[in-house]
This record gives C-alpha cells, structure tokens and sequence, in this order.
C-alpha cells in the first residue's frame, strides 16, 4: 500500500518526465501549491502529456488568500481521469486560461457549484 506521499507508478513518470521541462521556479511552485494526479483506470486524452505540461509550465503571481481547488479533465469515455488541485485562486484561474488555451471546454464554466468534487471539468470540444 503506497502513502500520500508516494506517487503511483503512472503520476511517479508522468512527474518525472514533466520536471525534465520545468525550470526550479516552477519545480518549487509544483512541490508546493499545483499538484496533479492521474485516475487509474479511465483512458487518458491522447494530449494528455501536453494538457500536464502546459498547466505545470504556466506561471502563477504569489497571492495571500488561499483555498483548495480542482480541476478535472474528461477522457474520450466521458470519465474524468485526470484531477489539479490548486492552492490559490491565481492559480486557479491561470490553469483554466491554459486549458482553454489548448482548446478545452470547461462545463462548469456558467456554474458556481462544484461537479464531482471538482470546480472546473474540462473536456475536448
């Protein structure tokens, strides 16, 4: 049984290969604020690598409020398979920007209330 604190074997390589991409600024930011994780069992996006790096890669100003927030991103099947958490509201909003960016469409986008545990869904268009 792993902890919390150990990534499973998917989340250990997709970390690994997405720090290769990362400069430290952005590594401290990873390690402390924007976490990831993959959802065994439900098909990924084929940009799935991208959709991870671009997040991760997004620059985030330092901001004093803090509260949890998720995204989910939705597989071909419709299953959500991929979660961020975010600790700020800047962070937030700066990876809902990024997923846009990559043409993806948040559901809950007109909604204040969250959807699967998650207060953004994204999905390919």
């Amino acid at each position: 049984m792993r902890t919390a604190a150990q990534p499973a074997d998917g989340e250990a390589r997709d970390r690994d290969r997405y720090l290769l991409t990362l400069g430290d600024a952005h590594l401290a930011r990873l390690e402390e604020t924007l976490k990831t994780r993959y959802v065994a069992g439900v098909e990924p996006l084929p940009n799935d690598a991208e959709i991870v790096m671009e997040v991760m890669r997004t620059p985030s100003r330092p901001e004093f409020a803090r509260r949890e927030t998720c995204i989910g991103v939705r597989g071909p099947d419709g299953a959500i398979y991929r979660h961020f958490t975010t600790d700020s509201h800047q962070e937030f909003a700066d990876a809902i920007g990024t997923l846009q960016g990559l043409d993806l469409v948040d559901e809950l986008a007109d909604s204040s209330e969250q959807s699967n545990h998650c207060d953004a869904i994204f999905r390919v268009k």
